[in-house]
């Protein structure tokens, strides 16, 4: 008698097209599944052209996408992909952090267009911001410096933004060309709380839908080519700038110098904590992206944040930017601004064009009334939570000793604060979905 076996091909896909990541249905989670949807986007439709960098999962491309756009025939796109050697769970994984962003539909958040789920590569679809991230526009903003000699044989560069850079000599400023020769001119004011308002748009849409970023930051926001400002698409720059992070007890990378104390100490994060990390946000607008804490290890910043330190103000800082930055610091989270207070403080020296397309002033935002900030110094005293029972004191560092909490235990020490424990219902920006529960803290891919 002759036996005759046949081997059955071990597949990740069902016959539907949906994706998953165990070949044990008994062992599938929503984390496991990819749900193909009317997002997808057939492959013949997607011509990739040039790299633009690398992203959390793989390369970036500059492309064109037909039928994304409606009244488009082609849309130049963005086009993420996932390395040729990923799993199929991080194949899954990279469609489901895209997929947070098909609920989105905000002129300062970056719009998602379309998937490739079938077939390889794997790939996502999002609205092209052709002067890339506004950390690296920001640099691209420093005026070139001369350097002149201080002392015998003594040399120093710098920018106009770095004080350390002009505390011994006089430099002329000189406007920094492209290779277009399009001159380059550091923001105005003007410029600065146009950036800040529609970033605080972008955030304040994401609140109102009841989603946490986790993650603000200048590399985390996009520069479209008219130069409006926008969130970006969640996790693609953690690799980029991966030196931003910080690997805490064995753990996924945390963003240490742009978390708030409460998010540092308890893993909490909230609007609150994402007011805060705009406020770091408004802090690199005004040095044009300088690393906040620039000196300190992450493991100090840890330290100093924690027990009530805060950034200095910038050189040539204009008040109101500072004082928004201060609002957005204050220690207890209740106290920090929402973003629609912001806006509201601002609205005003935004342009004229910010109406039509901002969610602020969209029949979707139907705040309540309420007052404007008041960003007089005398009514922006920190009120910070009640100290610990077992509290913590640490010397300040000179140069940032100078907005220590008040009512602390002596001069340059300060006192950790007690644990925050107001945990909203709010899903957070990596992967996750709308939920009553706080999610793990974002794990890089590197990891």
């Amino acid at each position: 008698m002759l036996y005759v076996f046949h081997r059955k091909r071990n597949s990740n896909r069902l016959g539907n097209g949906v994706l998953y990541a165990s070949v044990n249905p008994e062992y599938f989670s929503a984390a496991d599944v990819y749900v193909p949807d009317e997002w997808e986007v057939a492959r013949d439709k997607i011509t990739m052209n040039r790299e633009l960098g690398q992203g959390s999962f793989g390369m970036v491309y500059e492309g064109v996408a037909k039928g994304v756009v409606k009244d488009e025939p082609e849309t130049r796109v963005a086009i993420k992909t996932v390395n040729e050697a990923a799993s199929m769970r991080e194949r899954i994984e990279f469609l489901n952090e895209a997929s947070v962003m098909k609920e989105f539909n905000c002129h300062h958040v970056v719009r998602l267009l379309g998937v490739v789920s079938q077939g390889q590569p794997t790939l996502v679809i999002m609205e092209l911001m052709t002067r890339g991230d506004l950390k690296s526009y920001l640099r691209s903003m420093r005026p070139e410096v001369e350097a002149h000699r201080v002392g015998a044989g003594e040399v120093t560069h710098g920018t106009c933004h770095s004080k350390r850079a002009f505390q011994r000599s006089k430099r002329r400023r000189v406007a920094k060309k492209t290779e277009n020769n399009v001159v380059l001119i550091p923001p105005s004011l003007s410029k600065m709380i146009q950036m800040a308002g529609e970033i605080a748009d972008g955030m304040a849409y994401l609140n109102a839908n009841k989603f946490v970023h986790r993650d603000l930051a200048a590399r985390n926001c996009m520069v479209a080519e008219d130069f409006t400002v926008k969130i970006g698409d969640f996790g693609m720059t953690r690799d980029i700038y991966e030196t931003d992070y910080y690997r805490k007890g064995g753990k996924g990378l945390l963003p240490v110098r742009w978390m708030s104390p409460e998010s540092l100490k308890d893993g909490v994060f909230t609007t609150h904590s994402d007011v805060w990390s705009f406020g770091v946000v408004l802090w690199e607008i005004a040095t044009l992206a300088e690393q906040p804490y620039q000196g300190f290890s992450n493991e100090q910043v840890l330290r100093f944040v924690m027990e009530g330190g805060l950034l200095d103000k910038p050189d040539n800082c204009p008040d109101i930017m500072f004082e928004l930055m201060r609002m957005c610091w204050q220690y207890n989270p209740k106290m920090r601004p929402s973003f629609l207070e912001i806006i509201g403080s601002i609205k005003d020296e935004m342009e004229p064009g910010f109406q039509e397309v901002s969610f602020y002033y969209s029949d979707e935002n139907k705040p309540p009334d309420m007052e404007e900030l008041d960003l007089e110094p005398e009514n922006m005293e920190s009120i910070p939570l009640d100290p610990s029972a077992s509290s913590l004191s640490l010397p300040l560092p000179d140069r940032l000793s100078g907005h220590r909490m008040e009512n602390g235990p002596g001069p340059g020490m300060l006192v950790l604060r007690a644990s925050f424990d107001d945990r909203q219902p709010y899903a957070h920006m990596n992967g996750g979905r709308k939920n009553e529960r706080p999610l793990p803290l974002p794990q890089s891919s590197t990891c």
